[in-house]
Formats: structure tokens, C-alpha cells, sequence
């Protein structure tokens, strides 16, 4: 299994003891009273890397990657219909796929009808380059375009830590990390944009932030006809703070960070922001060194992220972070993250009202460690909160129920 790149060796060692970690069974928090359920996932025997997210409906999509060969990958997909998990579908395989951790694909169902799916493909010998795939589907799902790349450039760098979301009813939209500069003495990452019609064909490419963190992922969510796109940013002098844009139909917006944090770091920490939106309220929750100690903060804004009034330490101590967020309606949300004591590490899910004080905490299993559980990820059904990941132990993905 590949691992991410960090930008100066001489942390690595510090990278490893934060966010290093392994996945894990469902371990109900019994001080809440809350029963947590295991979630059975269609994923066969070497599944990995689950992402789940909702349908306009509501309706839970969730992908994942899986052997397919000796040396072949497949990207499926199945819905949750009321009988059940539907059987599989595979979007596309692959013999020179790039299978990472931290850099894992999506499928999307989007509001104007169209599908989406993204994988990663390798470009050269390299360990970290390789090319973004994407694929369209006008049909739910079912079949799927032949992939294409939505960055012209034919360098052989790092291209990956994608979000997928769309506007007008005949295209998808995208940002990703570019390293296509990543060379020369101001070698650097770029967040760039980019578009696809409805046939998936690439038909527009733009640089939205021109130095951005190497391998943090980013992260997208509707704001009425808008995007809101979360991603680390790093600036000259190694700040590596949170930032935000607001992406419209046919412009960018630089919204700046949501907390001035001045976090700063030799070395990427692979540890992306999550965002999601009400109907106007917005949460964000991202990692970060605090005086060298690691956080989990959040953010909430009632404005649409233009400000954010209310911030908030949600966890502190030995956290590998690996976040993600699920705004439940306008006044509540929920926050997933990882800590770590010893050898074991557990996933945990807080939930909490628009000022950031807890409801209510809950331990949802336990992990042993290793970078192979992967990124644990959250998704609504109904009045529960369905969350996933990888258990490298049973060596396939895993997931669980929490009651709302």
C-alpha cells in the first residue's frame, strides 16, 4: 500500500506517532445509553477506502475499492433501497490504478441529475504521479462514460484529493490538487477547477488558489446554487491554515479561513477539512498543532461561511484527526474524528448545537493502528447517522449505526 508524501522527511517520524492508525469493529458507548448497530456493507473479502453520501433524495450511495484481478482494481457502488443494499456496480477497473490511503476515490449522485465517480490512475514511475480519472452516468448509475482527465497538463506529478459536485443540469464540476508546479525552486501545489458537460467530456479548467497544502484532502457542499470548497492552504512561509471558497456557476470566491490559527508546519499533516451546510448555517472541522499539541476545531457560521462566530476545540491530546462533519438540521451537526491511546485508537462522532457545545459524545468502535482503516466518513439516513470505513483485520469495509 502506497503512502502519502511528506514534504520534509525529517517529521516523519512525528507524523507517524499523530496519524498513524488501524481500523476497527462497532464498540457501542455505553455511558450514552445510545445503541450503536453494525452496519453489514456489501464490500467482498479486500474492500477498502468506503465513501458514502446522500442522493437528492436522501437515499444513501456508497463506493468503495476492491481487488479485482491479481493486480487489478475495481471502483463499485450500491444503494440503500428498503430491501437492502443493492448488488454492486462497478463504475471501471484497472491494472495501474494508484490505491492510497488518504487519496481515495467518490461516487456522487448530483442534484441536476447527473452521476459522477472519480479514481486515480498512474502517469509515470514515480511514486506520486498520477492522474485523476472521471466518469459520467445520465442514467443513476448504471452505465458510465469512458474516463477522461479534467487538467490538460501531461506532467507526470501528483493530480488527486478530489470533490465532485455541479451546477447546471448538463455538467459536473470538480476541484482537485495539481502538483503540475510541484518542480523547481518554488515548487508548489495548486487547488484547481475544473468542468465536465454532461457526455464527459472536459470542457474548462481554471486555477482557483495557486499554493496549496501537497495531500490534504478537499471537501465540497451546496449552499443554495453555490458550492462551498474547503481545503488546507499553505502559504510562503509554511502557514498551513484552513481555508474556504465559494464556488458559483461561473466564478470563484475567496472567503479566507474560518479561524486565523497561524498553524504552522514543515511537512503536509494529511489531514483535510470537512464541511457541510443547512439552509444557511455552515460547520467546518479540520486538525491542526496547537502549541504542539494536536487539535480537533470547529467552526460555526450562520451567514453562509462568510463569518464564523463560533469556534471551538472539540478534542485535544493524541488525535490522528482524519474528520468529518454532518450538519443534521439547521441547529445541530455532527463531528467525526480519531484519537489514539497506545495501540488502540477509536472513532468518535459528537454531536452539537450551533454554538459548538456537545450534546452528546459517542465512542462508535475501536482501532488498532494503522493507516489502512483509512478515512472514516458519515452520511444521514433518516433519523440515523450511518458511518463507514475499512477494517484491515477482517480485510474489507465496516460500518456502523448511530440513533439520532
Amino acid at each position: 500500500m502506497e503512502v502519502v508524501r511528506i514534504a520534509n522527511p525529517a517529521v516523519c517520524a512525528l507524523l507517524a506517532a499523530l496519524i498513524a492508525l488501524q481500523a476497527c469493529s462497532p464498540a457501542p458507548d455505553d455511558s450514552s445509553g445510545t445503541a450503536i448497530r453494525s452496519e453489514t456493507l456489501p464490500g467482498a473479502i479486500g474492500s477498502r477506502f468506503p465513501d458514502i453520501s446522500n442522493t437528492p433524495d436522501g437515499s444513501l450511495v456508497l463506493s468503495w475499492l476492491e481487488p479485482a484481478g491479481t493486480d487489478d482494481w475495481r471502483l463499485s457502488w450500491s444503494k440503500l433501497e428498503s430491501s437492502g443494499w443493492s448488488k454492486p456496480v462497478t463504475v471501471a477497473s484497472g491494472a495501474d490504478w494508484f490505491i492510497n490511503w488518504a487519496d481515495f476515490p467518490s461516487v456522487r449522485s448530483l442534484a441536476n441529475g447527473l452521476w459522477a465517480a472519480h479514481w486515480l490512475v498512474r502517469s509515470g514511475d514515480s511514486a506520486y504521479a498520477y492522474d485523476v480519472a472521471v466518469s459520467v452516468s445520465s442514467d443513476q448509475g448504471a452505465t458510465w462514460s469512458s474516463p477522461v482527465q479534467p487538467h490538460s497538463d501531461s506532467t507526470k506529478t501528483e493530480h488527486g484529493f478530489v470533490s465532485l459536485f455541479g451546477h447546471a443540469p448538463d455538467r459536473v464540476e470538480l476541484v482537485w490538487l495539481d502538483g503540475r508546479n510541484s518542480d523547481g525552486d518554488d515548487a508548489r501545489l495548486m487547488l484547481m477547477g475544473g468542468a465536465l458537460d454532461g457526455s464527459g467530456n472536459a470542457v474548462s479548467e481554471n486555477v482557483l488558489d495557486d499554493r496549496v497544502c501537497d495531500c490534504c484532502q478537499t471537501d465540497a457542499a451546496r449552499l443554495g446554487n453555490d458550492w462551498l470548497v474547503a481545503y488546507r492552504d499553505r502559504s510562503p512561509d509554511e502557514i498551513r491554515d484552513i481555508r474556504l471558497g465559494l464556488a458559483g456557476p461561473t466564478d470563484w470566491t475567496d472567503l479566507g479561513n474560518p479561524s486565523q490559527d497561524r498553524f504552522e508546519f514543515p511537512a503536509c499533516p494529511v489531514n483535510g477539512p470537512a464541511i457541510s451546510v443547512g439552509a444557511s448555517d455552515v460547520v467546518t472541522f479540520w486538525w491542526l498543532l496547537d502549541e504542539r499539541r494536536p487539535v480537533v476545531r470547529a467552526a460555526w457560521s450562520d451567514d453562509g461561511g462568510k463569518t464564523f462566530e463560533h469556534v471551538r476545540d472539540i478534542a485535544r491530546g493524541s488525535l490522528p484527526g482524519r474528520v468529518d462533519a454532518l450538519m443534521l438540521d439547521d441547529r445541530h451537526a455532527a463531528l467525526s474524528w480519531m484519537s489514539r491511546q497506545d495501540e488502540i485508537a477509536t472513532i468518535h462522532v459528537e454531536i452539537v448545537d450551533a454554538t459548538l457545545s456537545s450534546v452528546r459524545r459517542l465512542d462508535v468502535a475501536t482501532v488498532s493502528r494503522s493507516r489502512e482503516s483509512g478515512f472514516p466518513r458519515m452520511a444521514r439516513d433518516g433519523d440515523e447517522i450511518v458511518v463507514v470505513w475499512t477494517d484491515p483485520d477482517a480485510d474489507r469495509i465496516r460500518g456502523a449505526r448511530i440513533p439520532l
